[in-house]
């Protein structure tokens, strides 16, 4: 069993608090192909439950700082 991947709220905030004070607009966050806890490169980019709660708990953070995000290497809609 693949262990569960746990975000780092308070280093998220502060990461995305820092972006929006420097005015920034938004960021493109990568990384999502790749297998989640080794970090091994896959061509596999089926979006896993894992995988989605990540990018919405990234999505409403940058929600709060007003942020817009693009992500990179995950499943086409």
């Amino acid at each position: 069993m693949v262990a569960a991947i746990r975000p780092k709220t308070e280093r998220t905030e502060a990461w995305m608090s820092q972006l929006a004070k420097l005015g920034v607009s938004g960021a493109k966050i990568d990384f999502f192909d790749q297998r989640d806890v080794t970090a091994e490169k896959t061509d596999d980019l089926e979006d896993t439950q894992q995988r989605l709660i990540v990018r919405d708990f990234l999505s409403e953070i940058a929600a709060r700082h007003r942020l817009l995000v693009e992500y990179h290497g995950c499943a086409i809609p």
